[in-house]
């Protein structure tokens, strides 16, 4: 009985028919055939990498809030952030310590109490960060208000945050950052916030080894976290090596299931334990500090590999108080030394020179 004609009114038969099914199907699925031999390639799984950037102390002074100002209502920031947009725009996720507040009602401020303009988390977002840390010593200056506005505009902006909420329900959500296989949980704890109290339905995560650990245990469990990373606002102010309770809680941190430590707060810039991955102090970012050592970060970048392995690359930068009009204030990297000539390059160059990184 015939199935199928072919011109050749050759008879074929359904076995033959499946062979020749099989025969194509093997044809078009083959990266290649060559003559009668199917050339296949090993499938190899890519694996995933994720690149995530670290920067230090994010600061608003009434002296920089007051060179940002363009007429009653505006401001521009964006050149105190245009040349670390390289650094930022390099990676998956750029953070950034913001330590102040946003103001909704256009009063500004700066020490002791932050409040500061829009346009500065505006320029940050337009810059590369995307992931701002809360939970350090400033995050109530404001109050409730302040959380509520800095937190909302932040999420306006696109910016995912972690470490304070407006809604203590909130920060039940482990913040994690996710590339193709890799899910990074990203914790963030301050020493205090000097002070001031954590208005009433609001949380600020504060260190709290008991805390921490649950948190650790959720991302892993909960969260299926394949890295863990906390971010700590810890230290003594203007102290160039980390004290005794910093080095205690790192190694804590550590043998509890944190893949790396950043650590920021002290202003100034602290060693970094390649062995440990410990990275004790960022040092400030951007700010009118003017105490020695201030006008000094560093921001470092973290290459997360599936197997477990991350590398560390330290950026030393340097915040320009020298410079005039829009150009003050802006963050100037090692590379950025042609910019500057005579006493100004002088200055920048002695100042990274004093940074190990």
């Amino acid at each position: 009985m015939q199935i199928f004609a072919f011109r050749s009114s050759v008879m074929v038969r359904p076995l033959h028919i499946l062979l020749l099914l099989a025969v194509a199907i093997i044809a078009v699925i083959s990266p290649s055939v060559v003559g009668h031999f199917i050339v296949r390639e090993p499938f190899v799984r890519q694996k995933s990498v994720m690149r995530i950037s670290f920067s230090g102390d994010a600061m608003q002074h009434l002296p920089q809030i007051a060179a940002a100002r363009l007429s009653a209502d505006g401001f521009d920031y964006s050149r105190n952030f245009a040349y670390m947009d390289s650094v930022w725009r390099s990676v998956d996720f750029a953070v950034i310590n913001f330590e102040t507040t946003i103001s909704d009602d256009g009063k500004y401020s700066g020490y002791p109490c932050f409040s500061s303009p829009a346009g500065f988390a505006d320029a940050l977002a337009a810059a590369g960060v995307n992931v701002a840390a809360l939970a350090n010593n400033h995050i109530c200056d404001r109050g409730i208000r302040g959380l509520k506005n800095t937190t909302a505009y932040l999420k306006k902006l696109g910016l995912k945050t972690t470490g304070a909420w407006a809604d203590s329900v909130l920060r039940k959500e482990i913040l994690m950052l996710g590339k193709g296989r890799l899910r990074v949980a990203l914790l963030n704890y301050t020493y205090g916030t000097n002070g001031m109290p954590v208005p009433r339905g609001a949380w600020v995560n504060h260190i709290d080894t008991l805390l921490i650990k649950q948190d650790i245990e959720r991302a892993m469990v909960d969260s299926a976290a394949t890295h863990l990373i906390a971010f700590m606002h810890w230290g003594a102010e203007y102290q160039r090596k980390p004290d005794k309770g910093q080095i205690e809680l790192a190694k804590w941190l550590r043998n509890n299931g944190i893949d790396v430590v950043v650590g920021s707060h002290p202003h100034v810039v602290q060693p970094v334990d390649t062995a440990l991955r410990v990275i004790y102090s960022l040092g400030n970012f951007i700010s009118n500090q003017q105490d020695k050592y201030t006008d000094t970060g560093m921001t470092v970048v973290l290459t997360v590999y599936e197997d477990k392995d991350i590398e560390i690359e330290m950026i030393a930068h340097w915040c320009d108080k020298l410079a005039t009009g829009r150009e003050k204030y802006r963050v100037l990297t090692a590379k950025d030394t042609t910019l500057l000539t005579g006493d100004h390059l002088l200055r920048m160059q002695q100042s990274l020179s004093q940074t190990p990184y």
